[in-house]
C-alpha cells in the first residue's frame, strides 16, 4: 500500500477498538466459522461517492466510547462500529473508488473490518472474509493485491496447526506468485517477512530459508524503489535462520574501545545477547542472563553482548549500574548503530532481545535462548549447575 493511503488507514481509531475489548488485531486466526452474536443494529452508509462513503467510515471509526459506559457497553459499542464499518466499506468498493487510493483504503477497511468481526464472534465474518479476500488478490492495483495477499496469509497463518503439509506448501507458494509475475512492492515484502517469522516462532526454520531463499532473487531482479535495502533486511534473516547446527563468528569494537578477540570464547558456551537499554523485555530478561552467569560461568559459560543503542555513555552508565560482568560490542562508526549496527544487519535482527546460543564447538544451539530455554540448553550442554542461582 501506498505510504500515504496506510498513514491514513493506521491513523483510524478501528486498529485500536479490538485492543481496547480485550483482543489482538494482527493476526486471524483462519477462516473457520466463528459462532454468531447479539449485536446492535448498524449505522448505514450514505448513499454517495466512495469518498463520501469513506469519510463516513473514518468518523465511524474515531467514535469515543461513553465515559461512564461499562466493559460490557464498550464492548457493545466495539462490535457496532466494527460491523458498521464493514458494511459501509463494502458499499464504499461497490460505489466504484474514483482513484487507486481509495479503492485501497476501501479494501482495507472492508478487510481490517472482517477479520476483526472473526475475532469478536461477529455475524458471519469469517465465511465473508473468506470470499472478501479473493476478489483483492485479482485486482489490477498493486496495494489492493497486496492487501488480499496480507489478509488470505493471516488466515492461513492463523489456522496453520490444522493445515495439511499440502496447503502449507499451496500457501507458500501463493504468497511467492506475485513476486514471481512481477508484482514487488512493500505489501507482498511484508508478507514474507511476517511469514518468515511466523515460521520461525514455529521452529520450521527450513522451510522460513526456503520461502526467503526463493523471495530474494525475484526483489532483487524487479524495479522495486527499495529492493536493495529489502534484500538487505530479508537476506541477514535468511543467514539467521540458516545459523542452526553452523559455526558463528563475530568481530568488532567492545564498548570499552578494545578490538573484540573471538579466539577467547572458543571451547566454551556462549549466549550472544542482541539488546539496547531502551528495550523493556531485554531488561526484564536481564535477571535470568544474569542468573544463568553466576550459575554456569565457572564451568565454561560466556556471555556477549551486542547493544543496538545510539549513545555509547547510556550503555556502559547501565552496565555499570546493572553490574554486567560480561563484554558488550558497540559499533564505533555513528553512522551504524542501533538497528543499522554491523552485526544486526549480517542476521537481519529485527526484534529483541535476541539470545544466540552456541555450543562449545562454536556451533549455534538456539536462536531463542531467553527465559527456560536458555537453562534448558545450558543444563543440556554442561550439567546441573555447580553455583547456586539466585
Amino acid at each position: 500500500m501506498s505510504s500515504a493511503v496506510w498513514r491514513r488507514c493506521r491513523q483510524s481509531r478501528l486498529l485500536f477498538a479490538v485492543a481496547l475489548a480485550g483482543v489482538a488485531a494482527a493476526a486471524v486466526p483462519g477462516f473457520a466459522q466463528a459462532p454468531a452474536a447479539p449485536a446492535a443494529k448498524i449505522e448505514e452508509a450514505p448513499d454517495g461517492s466512495t469518498a463520501e462513503i469513506l469519510k463516513f467510515i473514518e468518523q465511524l471509526a474515531e467514535q469515543e466510547e461513553p465515559e461512564e459506559a461499562t466493559e460490557e457497553e464498550q464492548l457493545a459499542l466495539q462490535r457496532k462500529v466494527i460491523r458498521s464499518i464493514a458494511a459501509a466499506a463494502a458499499k464504499a468498493i461497490a460505489a466504484k473508488p474514483a482513484t487507486p487510493e481509495e479503492e485501497a483504503q476501501a479494501y482495507f477497511y472492508r478487510l481490517q473490518g472482517l477479520a476483526l468481526g472473526v475475532r469478536l464472534e461477529l455475524f458471519a465474518a469469517a465465511a465473508d472474509l473468506a470470499k472478501a479476500v479473493a476478489a483483492p488478490r485479482k485486482s489490477k492495483n498493486e496495494d489492493v493485491a497486496g492487501l488480499g495477499l496480507k489478509f488470505f496469509s493471516e488466515g492461513r497463518l492463523g489456522d496453520w496447526p490444522n493445515l495439511e503439509e499440502d496447503e502449507r506448501a499451496e500457501t507458500i507458494a501463493e504468497i511467492l506468485a506475485p513476486l514471481e509475475q512481477g508484482v514487488v512492492e512493500g505489501n507482498q515484502i511484508q508478507t514474507v517477512m511476517t511469514v518468515a517469522d511466523f515460521l520461525e516462532m514455529q521452529e520450521d526454520l527450513p522451510r522460513a530459508v526456503k520461502l526467503l531463499s526463493a523471495a530474494i532473487p525475484l526483489i532483487e531482479n524487479s524495479d522495486f524503489p527499495r529492493r536493495e535495502d529489502a534484500v538487505k533486511m530479508l537476506g541477514g534473516v535468511a543467514r539467521r535462520l540458516s545459523l542452526p547446527g553452523k559455526t558463528m563468528a563475530l568481530e568488532g569494537t567492545l564498548l570499552d574501545g578494545t578490538d573484540l578477540d573471538w579466539s577467547q570464547y572458543e571451547g566454551k558456551v556462549v549466549l550472544v545477547d542482541f539488546w539496547a537499554t531502551w528495550c523493556g523485555p531485554c531488561r526484564a530478561e536481564l535477571p535470568n542472563v544474569l542468573n544463568m552467569y553466576k550459575s554456569y560461568h565457572e564451568q565454561g559459560f560466556e556471555v556477549l553482548g551486542i547493544s543496538l543503542d545510539d549513545d555509547p555513555k547510556q550503555a556502559a552508565s547501565f552496565i555499570e549500574k546493572m553490574e554486567i560482568p560480561w563484554a558488550t560490542l558497540f559499533s564505533d562508526d555513528k553512522n551504524a548503530r542501533g538497528w543499522e549496527d554491523p552485526r544486526a544487519v549480517e542476521y537481519g535482527v529485527t526484534g529483541i532481545p535476541l539470545a544466540i546460543l552456541l555450543d562449545q564447538e562454536g556451533k549455534v544451539v538456539s536462536l531463542q535462548a531467553r527465559g527456560d530455554n536458555l537453562k534448558r540448553e545450558l543444563h543440556k550442554l554442561l550439567g546441573p549447575p555447580k553455583s547456586a542461582a539466585e
